[in-house]
């Protein structure tokens, strides 16, 4: 946990650095990049944490899908 503050503490000192250099919209995409990067390592190597609940589905995904299907098919059918 110490790690992670550290890391998410020191990621604002290399924006205020990094916005002399790049424009908003590039700072955000290579942010994008590294989180997509990172992710990906995670789901690459497996993590142990993680992996007795890849299968679990959050309940609130679940609802806001459903729901979101049950409008696109009354849109549909209207």
């Amino acid at each position: 946990m110490l790690v992670t503050v550290l890391l998410w503490a020191s990621a604002f000192v290399a924006i205020r650095h990094a916005e002399r250099e790049f424009s908003g919209g590039s700072l955000s995409l290579g942010r994008l990049l590294v989180a997509s990067g990172v992710l990906g390592l995670v789901v690459l190597l497996g993590h142990p944490a993680l992996a007795h609940r890849a299968h679990q589905v959050h309940p609130a995904w679940h609802n806001t899908f459903v729901r979101l299907a049950r409008c696109y098919e009354r849109r549909k059918a209207s």
